[in-house]
């Protein structure tokens, strides 16, 4: 006992000892709440979570002012928010196509319309948001010839949600399992969009692959251009039968066509070639646009 006793009044005798453990333990500081290296930090956390919508806040709150930390989550919010608008166009195109197969059931139908139409708001919210910051990502970054990618591969399954292909069918999911079909698509999306932004050639494998290195590091022409073919997707959902806003596709189209000329010029001669035919598209779409917006 008398042994144990002075053991303890000698350790305690040098306060600095337990101070210095003690700092120890606590590792480095945590970021202030509220700062970006906060948001920055939620970002990741919400991300690995799976929680997409909570992801893209964080990021929102990142690029809303100069920070260390601005340059990768724009990056990231440009990649997270053209995922998300592709796996919301998805979901609200099956909701269509179902309600196209029970047309002659109306209280059916129009339970269809309603879903498809809440899917095509939050693609429009998440499209928005893409050419909001593609804008002014383009004039901060005009001279970097590569853009870093600094956060892991999205979780997600490549594949299809089985129960997406039964919703095109008619077939109505139980309302306790529809947020799980929106958030499998979703998810879907933003895996397809990362694939398609770091030139995959839409290989979600070997675009993993890629993310296994840190930053992933991906040409400036490829990049915009993944960017370009999305914006042209996307515009579909203003089309006349569906949000009807064809101001909105005429900002898109001049947005996408702004990020193909860095392909344009690039010295890839396939990429070239796929450039010039995504114009041609464009530029015959922009005939259609009536001729006061």
């Amino acid at each position: 006992m008398l042994r144990w006793r002075s053991a303890v009044l000698l350790f305690l005798s040098f306060p600095g000892i337990f101070l210095l453990l003690n700092s120890c333990s606590s590792g480095p500081p945590q970021p202030k709440m509220g700062t970006p290296a906060w948001y920055w930090e939620a970002a990741n956390e919400q991300f690995t979570a799976g929680d997409l919508a909570k992801t893209q806040e964080h990021l929102e709150r990142v690029v809303a002012s100069d920070n260390p930390y601005k340059a990768r989550a724009a990056v990231w919010h440009l990649v997270m928010s053209s995922g998300m608008a592709m796996g919301y166009k998805e979901l609200a195109e099956a909701y269509d196509a179902g309600g196209e197969e029970v047309k002659d059931k109306a209280s059916q139908a129009a339970e269809f319309r309603r879903l498809g139409n809440d899917a095509r708001r939050s693609a429009k919210q998440y499209c928005l948001a893409l050419a909001q910051e593609l804008e002014s990502f383009q004039k901060e970054n005009a001279g970097a010839t590569e853009f870093a990618l600094e956060f892991a591969f999205p979780q997600g399954s490549p594949g299809e949600d089985p129960a997406l292909a039964r919703v095109r069918k008619g077939m109505l999911p139980p309302e306790s399992e529809r947020a799980q079909l929106e958030r499998a698509t979703v998810k879907r999306g933003v895996v397809l969009e990362t694939a398609s932004l770091v030139g995959a050639d839409g290989d979600p494998a070997k675009a993993a692959d890629m993310f296994k290195t840190q930053p992933v590091k991906v040409p400036r022409a490829v990049f915009l251009y993944g960017l370009a073919e999305s914006l042209f997707e996307e515009s579909k959902i203003f089309d006349r039968k569906q949000l009807n806003e064809p101001d909105k596709k005429k900002i898109l189209y001049q947005l996408a066509l702004d990020c193909l000329k860095p392909a344009s010029e690039a010295g890839d001669e396939g990429l070239k070639k796929k450039a010039k035919s995504l114009e041609d598209k464009i530029a015959k779409e922009q005939k259609t646009l009536p001729k006061n917006v």
